[in-house]
């Protein structure tokens, strides 16, 4: 959904959108502002307020992570194969297993496992109900 409204999207809803909130969204986007779903608006909002609380506590490790790799974290976190990676971040396989490989290296970890509970950790990979 960010790659989306980063890339020109104005608006984004679930697939199960009501009727209502369908022609609430076309209206707004029609008045030429951006429209998030209600329950993605909520969950954006609920995470913000989670991670201010927080105080957005950060290892010196996390600080070095690219937006990507962050991205690619994420993803793998999702359970998604290299090539759905690829097809969602819109870059190649190979790019993916590179990233991955230099993720690896940099946070001296062993295992995909050990890369996800990096993730969850660091609150890359956020685990929801």
């Amino acid at each position: 959904m960010v790659n989306a409204m980063i890339n020109g999207a104005k608006g984004y809803l679930p697939k199960d959108t009501s009727r209502k909130e369908l022609l609430d969204a076309i209206y707004t986007i029609a008045q030429g502002e951006e429209y998030l779903g209600k329950l993605i608006s909520s969950n954006i909002l609920k995470s913000y307020i989670k991670k201010s609380r927080l105080g957005f506590e950060r290892n010196d490790r996390d600080e070095t992570l690219t937006i990507r790799e962050k991205e690619i974290i994420e993803q793998v976190g999702a359970g998604l194969s290299n090539k759905q990676i690829a097809d969602k971040l819109f870059i190649s396989v190979r790019t993916v297993d590179s990233h991955k490989n230099h993720i690896m290296s940099k946070l001296k970890l062993k295992s995909t496992a050990e890369l996800i509970i990096y993730g969850i950790k660091h609150k890359i990979i956020e685990i929801t109900e």
